[in-house]
């Protein structure tokens, strides 16, 4: 039980669970637009490259030796794959590579203030939709024919890093009306995806959740399992429902 406990622990604390989800909302583009044909490769890729960005933030953290020894891992693993991409890939990659590098930046240097919090939240919001739902239709001509599809990720992605956005950089005495204002972009969720159950189903489940994080304080596994665990419901509602 110790062992099984110290796994789950060092599955989510360790960010492969976040990868997981990356990888699972990857695979989600591909069942909505009903492509079924993304490489593998890509699939690896984002795996591994999810994995080696949220240690390579945190190696500041000179205590956890982990943040090495995975840094180095998945680097190596997301290089293998990149080269078995499609080179209409490289353009969005680079993209990502220059939000992420500034992203790094801003924390690396310890800057703040709001509105350096608020291009954090962007930025993190953006990358994560580009990675997941622009990466893996990157060699299709099928990008423009789906504004709904887009619409819903983008918001669904953004209200999970407004979620972290409102944990990490809100003050006390605003944090009741942030968390109100998560509560009604949930709703609005709900109502754009009225005729997509999957899509219905998991709002639902997260704006339960919204409401649970307004009435409480929640605490970090909290977050990682249920928050960012989103990720990966919507894509096991999307998969049930599909199949």
């Amino acid at each position: 039980m110790n062992f099984i406990n110290t796994l789950f622990k060092h599955i989510v604390y360790n960010y492969i669970l976040i990868a997981i989800c990356a990888t699972a909302m990857s695979f989600q583009t591909d069942i909505v637009i009903n492509t079924l044909h993304i490489k593998l490769a890509y699939y690896g890729f984002i795996f591994f490259a999810t994995l080696f960005s949220y240690h390579l933030y945190y190696l500041k953290n000179k205590d956890n030796y982990w943040h090495i020894i995975y840094s180095i891992l998945a680097s190596t693993c997301a290089l293998f794959f990149l080269f078995k991409l499609n080179i209409q890939s490289y353009s969005i990659l680079l993209f990502i590579v220059i939000l992420s590098i500034s992203y790094l930046f801003i924390s690396l240097f310890n800057l703040k203030n709001k509105w350096i919090s608020i291009y954090k939240l962007i930025t993190l919001s953006v990358v994560w939709f580009i990675t997941t739902s622009i990466l893996p239709l990157a060699s299709l001509n099928s990008i423009n024919q789906h504004p709904f599809f887009f619409i819903h990720q983008f918001m669904f992605i953004f209200l999970i890093c407004f979620h972290f956005y409102i944990r990490d950089e809100v003050g006390k005495d605003f944090i009741s009306t942030f968390k109100l204002i998560a509560i009604f972009i949930n709703m609005a969720l709900v109502v754009l995806s009225l005729f997509v159950p999957a899509w219905l189903l998991a709002n639902i489940v997260f704006l339960l959740i919204n409401i649970h994080i307004y009435k409480k304080k929640c605490s970090n596994l909290f977050y990682f399992l249920l928050v960012d665990g989103m990720l990966l419901l919507q894509t096991i509602f999307v998969v049930l429902l599909q199949f």
